[in-house]
């Protein structure tokens, strides 16, 4: 998808560098990546905190006694 942005300069060089590109579709491509996967990262620990990852009667221990046979 083709679009527009207006970014300061300073900005896009400090992203350039940080990086390590200079093809400016490369660059946001890859800022935009790490921004998506901190935000998921970030949901993830917040369910984490609430123990709603968890199933209470999830057997994990099950699952040792297979890998181990």
């Amino acid at each position: 998808m083709k679009t527009t942005i207006d970014i300061d300069d300073r900005l896009f060089a400090c992203l350039c560098e940080a990086t390590k590109t200079t093809k400016k579709g490369e660059a946001i491509r890859m800022a935009v990546e790490e921004y998506v996967a901190r935000r998921n990262n970030e949901e993830l620990i917040q369910l984490l905190g609430q123990g709603k990852l968890f199933e209470p009667d999830y057997d994990y221990k099950a699952w040792r006694r297979l890998d181990a046979a």
